[in-house]
C-alpha cells in the first residue's frame, strides 16, 4: 500500500460514510459498494484513522463523491439529489441507479458518466 493511499484513507472513509448516510445505503450495502466485507468495513468506520483502503476502494469513492456533487450541482435541493440514486431509472433498465453501482466499479464508473453528463454536458 502506498504512503498516498494510507493518506487518504481515513478522510475517504468519512466521505463515503457521509454520502452513503445522505443516500440512506445499509451498511452491508456500503460493504458491496466498496467490495469488502462487513467485518472490514466496521473496522474502518470504527477507527477511520488506521483505515488502509486499496487504490481501487480509494477509485470507487471519487466515483460516488464525483456522483454526489453532479448530483448537487444538477438538482441544488437536497431532498432530490439524494433521493435519485434510490429512483427507478429507465436508462438503468428500470433498475435504480445504486442497483447498478452494486455490480462494481463498472456500474458505480456508469452512473458516475451518465450524472456527470446529464449534469456538466446538457447543462
Amino acid at each position: 500500500m502506498s504512503d498516498a493511499n494510507l493518506k487518504l484513507s481515513g478522510a475517504a472513509i468519512r466521505t463515503f460514510v457521509k454520502i452513503a448516510d445522505r443516500w440512506e445505503v445499509e451498511f452491508e450495502e456500503r460493504a458491496r459498494l466498496l467490495q469488502v466485507s462487513v467485518p472490514v468495513l466496521e473496522g474502518w468506520c470504527a477507527d477511520t484513522q488506521s483505515a488502509q483502503l486499496e487504490t481501487s476502494q480509494l477509485e470507487r469513492i471519487s466515483f460516488l463523491l464525483g456522483i454526489f456533487i453532479a448530483l448537487h450541482t444538477m438538482y441544488g435541493g437536497q431532498a432530490l439529489a439524494d433521493d435519485w440514486p434510490k429512483k427507478q431509472n429507465t436508462d438503468f433498465g428500470e433498475r435504480r441507479p445504486l442497483d447498478r453501482m452494486f455490480d462494481g466499479i463498472d456500474g458505480i464508473r456508469e452512473v458516475r458518466d451518465y450524472i456527470y453528463h446529464a449534469a456538466y454536458v446538457i447543462w
